[in-house]
């Protein structure tokens, strides 16, 4: 084979070679192309839902809605993923172990990161003080609730939880203090004026309570909770027939109460009536 045999096929080979080569850096490119888009839509995803969640917990604070602990849980997955956890998802780890999994201790572990990631979110802040306290350390609670009211003066969300946590140490004076400038700060509030109803209903004001419970379906006919309430006043008076029509609500919008209320002491008035009794089997979800 003469020089210019060999010439011509080191030309054709190194040419098929640069092909080649040009070929996968085109695939490699292409590829990485598809993995960042793939990953710009997941981000995105993940960002609608954390938006949706927001909206969600605007009224639904206990997660008392299947709607609201389902996008809650999916939001708290992407705290487990890499590259996709942000404070928010940590956030709705946080909330999600405290409210569906009574997972106190966790939920503060998730909340302190959700805090640390993003330290002037009030957010995060109020509801690490309502799980602080709940797990009896009283004054750091109290002091995580404080540090949102300063991120966030004028939102009546902490405001609330105090009422709701003095309420729970029957400090009774804080809880109406606070109840009452929780619904100064926000009148349209639906959840400012429950929160103050259920301080007077612990505080054995029945009448006022209802009257308070009445006033907040008014402003949001789609809450749970006031009928739950209202349910549980009827059951404490004896009155099965009013109990069970709130009841009735109340599990239709938060299907969870059916469980409640079988354990709920405010029912053993009327526990044992046949109607009670036929009520829970027809409503079972």
């Amino acid at each position: 084979m003469n020089k210019r045999s060999h010439k011509i096929i080191w030309g054709i080979a190194l040419t098929i070679a640069v092909m080649a080569l040009g070929l996968n850096s085109f695939l490699a490119s292409m590829e990485t192309r598809e993995v960042q888009a793939a990953r710009q839509q997941a981000l995105a995803q993940r960002d609608d839902a954390i938006a949706d969640m927001k909206v969600l917990l605007a009224t639904d604070w206990r997660l008392r809605r299947a709607p609201t602990r389902q996008r809650v849980e999916q939001v708290a997955r992407y705290a487990t993923i890499p590259k996709m956890d942000t404070a928010e998802t940590y956030f709705a780890q946080g909330l999600f172990r405290f409210h569906a999994q009574s997972d106190t201790p966790g939920a503060e572990v998730a909340l302190r990161r959700a805090v640390e990631l993003q330290p002037e979110w009030a957010w995060a802040h109020d509801v690490l003080g309502v799980v602080l306290f709940k797990e009896g350390k009283h004054e750091a609670g109290q002091a995580s609730i404080e540090q949102a009211m300063t991120l966030a003066p004028d939102w009546s969300r902490p405001y609330s939880d105090l009422a709701r946590l003095y309420r729970l140490a029957e400090d009774w004076d804080k809880a109406l203090e606070y109840a009452q400038k929780a619904i100064a700060m926000d009148e349209d509030n639906p959840v400012t004026h429950y929160n103050y109803g259920v301080v007077l209903d612990y505080m054995g004001d029945r009448e006022g309570a209802q009257k308070i419970y009445r006033e907040v379906l008014e402003l949001d006919a789609e809450l749970p909770a006031p009928y739950y309430n209202m349910a549980c006043g009827y059951g404490r008076d004896g009155d099965v027939e009013e109990a069970l029509k709130y009841l009735a609500i109340a599990i239709r919008l938060s299907p969870e109460f059916h469980a409640e209320s079988q354990e709920d002491p405010d029912f053993d008035t009327i526990r044992d009536d046949p109607r009670f009794v036929a009520f829970l089997e027809q409503h079972q979800p």
